[in-house]
């Protein structure tokens, strides 16, 4: 039993595809080439490349500097090299990139397979194959075969489902797939799209409650992807024991004597410690019977949210044709699983405790005054079993994240100098303050139209929706909400009018190119009127958000000016300003009245590959940029004239 492969695998990436910097290769480069390369020691890789560079552009079958024109069949494809290059490969191979799912290796290498010999009943869930690769590789889909084995001859009829977990063993990444019906033999299960560097695949089966005794799995399976396929011969066997088999069943019931419905129970073989199957209560707070392998020891360890295990169920023994049953006792520790976010009036000594929350929306002027806030509250309560008596505030005392899910940079919760778009409130209040007959633990918390600075008020009306989420008391569940609707909170924004007697400058058709180029001017202009009939003078000024908080900040002004206008008056102003980084900008002119905004694109400076290098956006190619080019240039990542355009960019000081 042994891996094989069906065919051999295609180059890690194949000419044409699109490469690092999103060219697409035309050429064709020999692996003689990229191992002279990768041979050279760190110190001398420099001045090698740049000789191998100085020869004219290559083109396919093209010979430089003694070394042979690769094969048409490519790098991989099996064939022999020349001599001459045969004499430049030595050294060692470049190692291998992280590959995208559907290209590249798969899983390779002798296996170690862990499958194991077992005995099962119907109802079971399986492990059939557990094998893990010494080389880790790209999975798109799995086919399995629960008879393909030499030793399997188990019906189709007889498995419900298989599922296939994907598995990384050095970061713990695991890719689920399945479950998917098993109605013949030779089921394929596909990855999601994600599974790179697997070197573990374990596949599980969900047995029917019917099975005949004697029927046995021997899986065997084949790894796909977009270039190759290889298939395994689990070494494991498993074999159905049904005939005189025994059967469980049990009850689980609170510390009260009361039956837990919908409570999760794991069925456990006590010698293996394998989970055999896993049940539901009922109403009645029963479970199964559930068929087992008889002369076999058996506990249950039921589960559900709000409660603990008082540790393991008694243990069974189960003989042939025997039924045993294991009773389960639950611990009731009510915990929150419910978060509701809302506007509350804490602050009216007249408002009784019972209808504190508020109907939304709120609505806030865009003053720019700290003072105009709203209060809101996160509440946390038990959605099933709640009681006004005897709650213990110690398990609904959680920590609750809020955040503002729309990306507007509008909303803030904090008054100080910042705009706060993400707090944690603690619930240690406790009250019955949406007036429904149960305690709730809450904390109160207010949102603001204070930004910090009054220029990214000045916009349409937005809403904002607050988002919520916390960790339960029993650590095992993550509750998150999204507040809409009428909870949201609306700020009007359309602008500060200016106070009887002072100028207001308006600012209007604003004017941006809308892309630029890193550190080359470009002209912005717009329309600055001054709408109350008192005349004044401003400063204009031109801000970009170049630490992209959603703010034009005072300390992001590229240029100002200042501007008097009689009442009524408008005058167009333009400026030229040359911004010093890349990417994509929120800029606008501004006024202490008004402000007028849009998005610009600053175009990196240096040309399209060198700039894919840059990592750290000095708009220079410094060594260890250029050592990453050649490192995808000898994996085949980008093209030699991609890489010409890297080298002479670090040869010019650029």
């Amino acid at each position: 039993m042994r891996s094989s492969d069906r065919s051999d695998p295609s180059p890690t990436r194949r000419r044409g595809e699109p490469s690092r910097s999103g060219h697409r290769d035309g050429e064709t480069t020999g692996p003689g080439l990229k191992r002279a390369v990768a041979a050279v020691p760190t110190g001398g890789i420099l001045v090698s490349v740049l000789a191998v560079l100085t020869v004219t552009a290559m083109l396919p079958g093209t010979a430089v500097a003694g070394i042979a024109p690769p094969s048409s069949d490519g790098p991989g494809s099996g064939t022999t090299a020349s001599p001459a290059a045969a004499s430049v490969a030595d050294g060692p191979t470049p190692p291998a990139r992280t590959l995208a799912a559907g290209g590249g290796p798969l899983p390779d290498g002798t296996v170690t397979d862990a499958t194991e010999d077992r005995a099962f009943a119907g109802g079971y869930q399986l492990v059939v194959a557990d094998v893990t690769y010494p080389e880790a590789g790209a999975v798109t889909n799995v086919t399995v075969d629960l008879a393909g084995g030499a030793d399997g001859d188990v019906s189709p009829a007889a498995v419900d489902s298989v599922s296939v977990r994907l598995v990384n063993t050095s970061t713990g990444i695991t890719r689920e797939a399945g479950a998917v019906s098993y109605d013949g033999h030779g089921v394929t299960v596909e990855s999601d799209g994600e599974a790179t560097d697997v070197d573990r695949v374990v596949i599980c089966v969900k047995v029917a409650d019917r099975v005949t005794d004697g029927a046995r799995i021997d899986a065997s399976y084949a790894l796909s992807n977009d270039t190759a396929t290889r298939s395994h011969d689990t070494e494991g066997v498993q074999t159905a024991r049904t005939a005189n088999a025994g059967f469980v069943l049990g009850t689980v019931v609170d510390d009260d004597g009361n039956p837990v419905e919908d409570a999760t129970v794991e069925l456990i073989e006590v010698d293996s410690e394998e989970t055999v199957t896993t049940l539901r209560t009922d109403e009645d707070g029963e479970f199964g019977p559930q068929q087992v392998v008889a002369n076999r020891t058996y506990t249950a360890k039921a589960s559900k949210f709000g409660y603990v295990a008082d540790g393991f169920a008694k243990r069974a023994s189960v003989g042939p044709n025997e039924t045993e049953s294991i009773p389960v006792t639950l611990e009731l520790r009510l915990a929150a699983d419910g978060l509701r976010i809302a506007p509350a009036d804490l602050g009216d000594p007249d408002t009784t405790e019972d209808d504190r929350l508020l109907e939304g929306p709120v609505v806030l002027p865009a003053d720019d005054r700290s003072s105009t806030a709203a209060t809101f509250v996160a509440v946390v309560e038990n959605t099933s079993a709640e009681s006004p008596d005897g709650l213990g505030i110690s398990l609904f005392e959680v920590n609750v994240t809020l955040a503002f899910a729309n990306d507007t940079g509008v909303g803030d919760f904090l008054d100080n100098d910042r705009i706060d778009r993400e707090i944690t409130v603690r619930t240690t209040l406790l009250g019955d303050i949406d007036g429904d007959g149960n305690l709730e633990a809450y904390a109160p918390f207010t949102v603001t139209a204070d930004a910090a600075n009054g220029t990214s008020m000045f916009r349409a009306a937005v809403t904002e929706t607050i988002r919520g989420s916390f960790v339960n008391a029993l650590g095992d569940r993550i509750v998150s909400v999204g507040v809409e609707g009428a909870n949201g909170t609306t700020y009007e924004t359309s602008g500060n009018d200016g106070a009887a007697g002072e100028p207001a400058f308006a600012v209007s058709n604003l004017t941006v190119p809308d892309t630029a180029t890193e550190g080359e001017p470009f002209g912005i202009s717009a329309t600055v009127t001054n709408e109350n009939d008192t005349a004044g003078t401003r400063t204009v000024e031109v801000r970009l958000d170049q630490d992209g908080d959603g703010t034009l900040a005072s300390g992001e002004t590229l240029a100002s000016r200042n501007v008097t206008l009689d009442g009524g008056e408008s005058e167009r102003v333009t400026f030229e300003v040359t911004p010093e980084l890349a990417g994509e900008f929120e800029v606008g002119i501004v006024t202490e009245d008004d402000a007028a905004t849009t998005t610009v694109t600053v175009a990196d400076s240096l040309p399209g590959p060198a700039a894919d290098y840059d990592a750290d956006g000095d708009g220079r190619i410094d060594t260890g940029e250029l050592r990453a080019a050649i490192g995808d240039w000898a994996a085949d990542v980008i093209t030699t004239d991609e890489l010409n355009v890297v080298v002479g960019v670090w040869a010019s000081g650029g």
